[in-house]
């Protein structure tokens, strides 16, 4: 069920202004966690000032449920620090309805594990307990929408991967539908339903993870969303739903996923999708660096004309900077982009 519908959406500052965006649309469906994936400066929080009300769009509608009830998660400067812990939910609540029932406040501290808290002061809290803290002033009205910008940046990675995994589950549970901007890459394929990429005014793609991950819909959203290679080439053939794309290392049949007139395109793949080979390898070249990612790394290949590709490895120690290697690519998960 939807809860929110935008339509043609088009704001900008003033007439002399480049557009934040132009002719947006998209829905949220209840429960549902829609990430909001950008560039800075390409009017995420002014999205969010026009779906709370505090801005005005110069076009285009926002469609809402009647009596939605939509609330933006601000920031811990935000937090009245004169305050405790039971005080800023309280005054929170007290603020949209005056004479509610107090014992809410103990159900959002029972909820959000800030039991014993409830008589502290702000700064005797740690960082994982503020954002709480900003999560359960904000569930204590009962909202049916939670704008959330950014609301893990100011903590630590390993407090991270917990927390916002167990904050999230808590809305889902209460089916909360989340407007989600953020940064980074791991919250958001781990966190949403469908993500949204805002660019130079336009929504480019509005895609399930995976699906913006292994096929998105532009350059700059495939960029975006994680180390790439890309080779220009021409198609040279058109076979029902594929195409033979013919580049520097060869010719290639691939899904023709673009279903476009397009005669000159980007052969697109992920890291992961491009293999160490023995000797039947689509490509060949030298290894150029090795780049250290934690959990797998990343090795660039410089090949024999010039063109530098990356593919993944869990082990790089089956490589070396100056080796020869054979490479090929898996074509399932290879796609075409426009140039």
């Amino acid at each position: 069920m939807k809860v929110l519908a935008v339509k043609n959406l088009t704001y900008n500052f003033d007439q002399k202004s480049i557009c934040q965006f132009d002719k947006i649309s998209f829905d949220l469906k209840k429960g549902e966690v829609l990430t909001l994936l950008g560039p800075s400066g390409t009017g995420k929080t002014t999205l969010f000032n026009i779906l709370t009300g505090k801005l005005q769009p110069l076009s285009g509608e926002v469609e809402k449920s009647e009596g939605l009830k939509i609330e933006m998660v601000s920031g811990v400067n935000n937090l009245n620090w004169d305050l405790t812990v039971f005080e800023n939910i309280e005054s929170h609540l007290l603020a949209h309805e005056p004479n509610a029932d107090t014992n809410r406040v103990r159900d959002m501290i029972e909820i959000f594990g800030l039991e014993y808290k409830d008589h502290k002061k702000l700064d005797q809290l740690s960082a994982g307990q503020l954002q709480r803290l900003l999560f359960a002033r904000s569930m204590v009205v009962a909202p049916d929408v939670l704008l959330l910008d950014e609301p893990f940046s100011n903590i630590d990675e390993f407090l991270k991967a917990t927390l916002c995994h167990e904050i999230f589950e808590i809305f889902k549970e209460n089916e909360i539908s989340l407007v989600f901007v953020t940064h980074n890459l791991k919250e958001a394929y781990s966190l949403s339903d469908r993500i949204m990429y805002l660019s130079g005014a336009k929504l480019q793609t509005y895609q399930r993870p995976q699906d913006f991950y292994d096929r998105p819909l532009s350059i700059d959203a495939a960029r975006f969303g994680g180390m790439i290679n890309l080779v220009a080439g021409p198609i040279v053939e058109r076979n029902g739903d594929k195409v033979v794309v013919k580049n520097d290392f060869g010719q290639f049949e691939v899904k023709d996923n673009l279903k476009t007139n397009n005669q000159f395109v980007y052969l697109a793949f992920r890291p992961k999708y491009l293999k160490l080979a023995d000797d039947n390898g689509h490509l060949k070249g030298r290894v150029k660096a090795i780049i250290r990612h934690g959990e797998y790394d990343f090795v660039e290949v410089a090949t024999m004309n010039a063109k530098v590709l990356r593919f993944q490895l869990a082990d790089s120690s089956q490589v070396s900077v100056g080796t020869q290697v054979k490479l090929t690519i898996d074509f399932e998960n290879a796609f075409l982009l426009p140039v």
